[in-house]
């Protein structure tokens, strides 16, 4: 039984684990994380060539070719001693085919049940992934920037996780909207950081400093925050 299944199988209702990892299943929101991990496991697993559409299905041998080889071999050699061009092909077309067959079932087992529909049905895995592209990666949508704005604006840090997880995640959104027409500017990004109950309550009289502070930058702020969770993570002497 192939290892990634076996894994596979004791994934949570809301992950997709194989023997390379776990990633959250895709939904309309989180195409770009998920897209990036699954690209990783698929490079493990060496299918992402075919995903990429850069392997292909080996070509079949000619009648001609494989008549000459045939004819070229029996002179030479004992049957026994050598591979006809059929042969090979079917050797190859079954280690591709295999291939193949693996890479989709990680893609659809890994898509969220609701968005299984998109790729219902389809057997070629570059198919897969592109058809998966078009339909959720927000960037290629028109409305792609404000949904990743809202998003944004919508992110509290839970405890979840060290802080600088947080802070990282918020600067992911920063680069993905760079290249647009709604910037996010290291300004909105400490704005956020900075309004009520984005942090844990027992980061509050360390953002009430932090709002005092004169002209403050994105590095400064983050670091005094990181280093306030150092602070009260430590032991008590």
């Amino acid at each position: 039984m192939d290892p990634s299944a076996a894994s596979a199988s004791v994934s949570s209702p809301n992950f997709y684990q194989c023997k390379y990892g776990r990633v959250q299943l895709l939904t309309a929101e989180n195409y770009a994380d998920w897209s990036t991990t699954l690209t990783n496991f698929l490079k493990a697993d060496r299918t992402w060539k075919i995903v990429q559409g850069i392997e292909k299905a080996p070509v079949p041998p000619t009648v001609a070719e494989a008549s000459s080889s045939s004819s070229s071999s029996r002179a030479r050699r004992q049957p026994s001693q050598t591979l006809e061009p059929e042969a090979i092909y079917n050797e190859k077309l079954e280690e591709f085919e295999c291939k193949a067959a693996k890479a989709c079932s990680m893609i659809i087992s890994s898509v969220s049940p609701s968005f299984q529909q998109f790729i219902f049905a389809m057997t070629d895995p570059a198919q897969m992934w592109n058809t998966l592209k078009s339909q959720l990666d927000s960037m290629n949508a028109n409305a792609g920037p404000f949904i990743l704005r809202s998003q944004f604006f919508k992110e509290r840090f839970t405890g979840n996780g060290p802080i600088s997880a947080f802070f990282a995640k918020l600067q992911q959104y920063q680069s993905r909207l760079a290249t647009t027409t709604f910037p996010i500017p290291d300004i909105e990004l400490m704005s956020h950081v900075l309004s009520y109950r984005v942090l844990l309550n027992k980061f509050e009289p360390t953002v009430k400093i932090l709002h005092l502070q004169p002209n403050p930058t994105w590095t400064s702020i983050t670091q005094t925050l990181i280093n306030k969770e150092v602070q009260l993570q430590a032991p008590w002497k």
